[in-house]
């Protein structure tokens, strides 16, 4: 029997404490919870510093509304759905740092 596969994820540390993620998919808390380096070692906060987004899948940031600060780099474009949208309020829009990515 074949094992359901989650969406794309890529996650990087230069520090081995601090993670960049690149994508947050529907089904970002599986791999959060099935990857010991991105499982929190407080077992309260992730070490996602950074959440890159390539697209506009953006559900998975709910998953991140611990009150924890962590950049996020979009597109203006879904930085737009975001504020477009009150339900992402719950990101903790003081303490996220949301900064642009330039579009080529």
């Amino acid at each position: 029997m074949a094992r359901p596969r989650g969406q794309a994820l890529l996650a990087i540390s230069v520090d081995d404490r601090d993670r960049v993620v690149l994508n947050a998919s529907p089904d970002l808390r599986q791999p959060i919870e099935q990857t010991p380096p991105l499982q929190p070692p407080d077992g309260l906060r992730t070490h996602i510093a950074v959440v890159g987004l390539t697209g506009g899948d953006v559900d998975g940031l709910l998953t991140l509304r611990e009150r924890q600060p962590f950049t996020l780099l979009a597109a203006p474009r879904v930085h737009a759905v975001l504020d477009a949208n009150l339900m992402f309020e719950v990101l903790g829009r003081p303490i996220i740092s949301r900064r642009a990515l330039p579009i080529a």
